[in-house]
């Protein structure tokens, strides 16, 4: 499912953000720019995250942002970003973060679906250390459908 969802117009590289705030968001606007979602799902995902702490940093380096499909979703959607600068999330386990996998789905098969996918991602070790090698998003791209291809 990950390889028919992930596009380059769904990938950005060495994102700014000075906090995990600005990192959902920045994730969260590549979804609502390709209309995968409503502008008021990122704040959804950022108030899960207020809510229920940092659960969502489900690996070492990575976060998986999501709301409810009820907060603003259009349709199933996965969007990959890459920061400058690792963000803390308050993650004793998996903190800092480096890569943000934000996501959304209208129905509970399709997302549970999705995450299985991309469980291979979260289980791939090396990837965090690629990640910095990523100069554009082809490259970040290429990256995680590799991860996921090797990992399945």
């Amino acid at each position: 499912m990950i390889e028919k969802l992930l596009t380059e117009e769904l990938v950005d590289v060495k994102v700014k953000a000075s906090n995990w705030e600005e990192a959902v968001m920045s994730a969260g606007k590549i979804l609502l720019k390709n209309k995968k979602i409503e502008e008021r799902y990122i704040q959804a995902m950022i108030e899960t995250v207020k809510d229920m702490g940092p659960y969502i940093v489900m690996a070492p380096g990575i976060a998986m942002p999501h709301g409810r499909p009820s907060c603003g979703v259009n349709e199933i959607g996965v969007a990959v970003i890459s920061l400058e600068s690792p963000v803390e999330f308050g993650s004793e386990e998996f903190d800092p973060v480096k890569v943000i996998i934000a996501i959304c789905s209208k129905e509970n098969k399709a997302h549970i679906d999705m995450l299985q996918d991309l469980t291979y991602i979260l289980n791939d070790e090396e990837l965090i250390e690629k990640v910095d090698s990523c100069n554009n998003k082809k490259e970040l791209l290429n990256l995680i459908l590799d991860s996921y291809k090797n990992n399945k």
